[in-house]
């Protein structure tokens, strides 16, 4: 019977230190997008790489990724961006939408770093895979984009 009772207490003590680590987590995931929205993107950098590393469990994961990927892109880092992008690819918890968006990172960045055919195989494959996602016009417009400047290198 005492074990048991230790067992209920030590369960009970868990449960409030997940509850506060999650209004934890909530508070920094807060905290970098408003830094982001302030456009404090450096410092925004910082506090979501400390929230990724602090809690890389958290269902706010995948946004918080694409977040910095974006601000890497922002700063032409652009294997950064991909990196950050194919990590929310990875993640089991990332929905539809935060995957169409990360494939559309992963080809912006490319395009940036002058990859064209990498470029358009992403937009493409975001069209193929994530059709209806608010992303998809995007994609079908650096598809047309891609493509011509692809004609123009054949021209030259």
């Amino acid at each position: 019977m005492r074990v048991s009772m230790v067992a209920a207490g030590l369960v009970m003590i868990a449960l409030a230190n997940a509850g506060s680590l999650d209004m934890d987590a909530e508070k920094d995931y807060a905290r970098a997008q408003e830094l982001f929205r302030q456009g404090l993107e450096r410092q925004a950098l910082l506090s979501l790489a400390d929230f990724t590393r602090r809690f890389p469990l958290h269902a706010k994961m995948p946004e918080a990724r694409l977040t910095t990927g974006e601000l890497y892109f922002r700063d032409r880092k652009w294997n950064e961006a991909i990196r950050e992008a194919l990590l929310v690819l990875k993640e089991k918890s990332a929905s539809n939408d935060e995957r169409a968006r990360a494939t559309l990172l992963v080809g912006d960045a490319r395009y940036g770093a002058g990859q064209l055919e990498d470029a358009l195989i992403e937009y493409e494959a975001l069209l193929r895979r994530y059709p209806a996602s608010p992303v998809a016009v995007k994609a079908k417009e650096q598809v047309a984009r891609v493509k011509t400047e692809l004609g123009r290198r054949k021209d030259s």
